[in-house]
């Protein structure tokens, strides 16, 4: 919902790039696009609730800017 800045690394290679707010709108829409990346590709994680969605939407309502990496605890080492 917020995006993500800072380094990455997946699969030993290391990103930088800035990752912007989703602009979906909806718990349900963004409920199913992360589902969809959950079971596609060869992933076989279960389905995004929209109420989970909503959990994360009302924690994290006062924030104004993207995650940081850092934050995350996914920086590049």
């Amino acid at each position: 919902m917020h995006g993500l800045e800072g380094k990455i690394s997946v699969d030993g290679q290391t990103y930088n790039q800035v990752m912007p707010a989703a602009p979906l709108r909806t718990d349900d829409e963004i409920a199913a696009v992360l589902t969809y990346v959950r079971s596609a590709w060869g992933n076989s994680a279960s389905a995004v609730e929209p109420a989970l969605v909503a959990k994360v939407r009302e924690e994290t309502k006062g924030r104004n800017r993207t995650f940081t990496a850092r934050e995350l605890g996914i920086e590049a080492k």
